[in-house]
C-alpha cells in the first residue's frame, strides 16, 4: 500500500501526517452491518426517575462601580473576600 508522509514544523512542534490515497474511498463502500442493543445484550430500560424540573434562581441585578476601591468594599459586605 503507497503511504505519503507529510512533515510540518510549527514552533517547537513536528507534525507528521500519513495520507494514503483512495483510504476514505475504500471506507465508504464497505457495509455497515447494522446490530440492535438487544442482539448485543444490553439492557435498555430506564434506571433514572426524574423527580422535579426546576429553572434556576433568577440573577440579581448588576452594579457599575466607579473605582476599585468601592468593588473591594462590596466584596467585602457581600462575604466574597475578606
Amino acid at each position: 500500500m503507497e503511504c505519503r508522509i507529510y512533515s510540518n514544523v510549527v514552533g517547537n512542534t513536528l507534525n507528521v501526517v500519513a495520507w494514503r490515497p483512495n483510504y476514505l474511498q475504500k471506507a465508504k463502500k464497505k457495509p455497515i452491518k447494522k446490530v440492535s442493543a438487544k442482539d448485543l445484550g444490553v439492557d435498555t430500560t430506564a434506571r433514572i426517575e426524574v423527580l422535579s424540573v426546576e429553572d434556576p434562581p433568577t440573577r440579581q441585578a448588576g452594579v457599575i462601580l466607579p473605582d476599585v476601591d468601592q468593588l473591594i468594599v462590596k466584596l467585602k459586605e457581600g462575604g466574597h473576600v475578606q
